[in-house]
């Protein structure tokens, strides 16, 4: 536990931050790291103000020095993971996602989020092979995120029809997602049941809340109808 000065360093920063006081979060948040260069909370607060001004490197640049000073703390290691998704860096995400599995090779999130990375940023073999062994362990779970991983994982890897019964309890539970519909829709297609690709392709390009595919959702459902005319 960081001492109590420590705390209210952090703190400060944190109700500056709420504030936009920029550089006043900015030194109490550096405050607080000098003080306990182990604690990652600093970090990750000194990484959001970086953000909220639009500057990216120097927010990686925090994360990467917190990890080296707090031993790699795993929190760090997946805010660092995030943001190179989010701008655009997956084989520097999928390094971290990987570094943290090496850590904890039985986080459920971090293999997720490894062969999720892996089956939408690389199209080699090897790649596509290491995220069906990753899911393998979600062939158990009600969770639908996972559920939705497997069966879209199995998708790329020519495993439609595998991935149909995963990705329709992912959809029993999750009705409403347009991302787990499209990848439903998908592996039915590929599986030559047509009519019921239709139907979730058609729940998925309806959704209310865009998602990663929906352009190849709109794609397949032309298809469908165009076959059918």
């Amino acid at each position: 536990m960081a001492p109590e000065s420590v705390i209210s360093k952090n703190l400060l920063g944190e109700v500056y931050l709420s504030q936009k006081k920029m550089k006043l979060a900015m030194k109490a948040f550096r405050l607080a790291e000098s003080q306990k260069p182990e604690w990652n909370i600093p970090y990750r607060n000194l990484a959001s103000v970086y953000l909220m001004q639009k500057d990216t490197e120097s927010a990686i640049n925090v994360l990467i020095r917190g990890k080296k000073a707090s031993n790699s703390n795993q929190i760090l290691s997946y805010n660092l993971a995030n943001l190179y998704t989010q701008i655009g860096k997956p084989d520097s995400a999928i390094k971290e996602f990987e570094e943290i599995l090496s850590v904890n090779p039985e986080s459920s999130t971090a293999i997720n989020n490894l062969a999720m990375m892996l089956v939408s940023y690389r199209k080699d073999q090897e790649s596509i092979n290491k995220a069906v062994a990753l899911v393998e362990k979600f062939k158990q779970s009600n969770n639908p995120n996972y559920l939705d991983t497997l069966g879209w994982v199995l998708v790329k890897g020519d495993k439609s029809r595998s991935a149909v019964n995963y990705l329709k309890k992912a959809a029993k539970q999750v009705p409403n997602s347009g991302l787990i519909q499209y990848h439903l829709g998908t592996a039915l297609f590929n599986s030559g049941d047509i009519l019921n690709a239709k139907q979730a392709l058609q729940k998925a390009i309806k959704s209310k809340v865009r998602f990663k595919g929906i352009d190849d959702a709109e794609v397949i459902l032309n298809k469908i109808t165009t076959q059918k005319s």
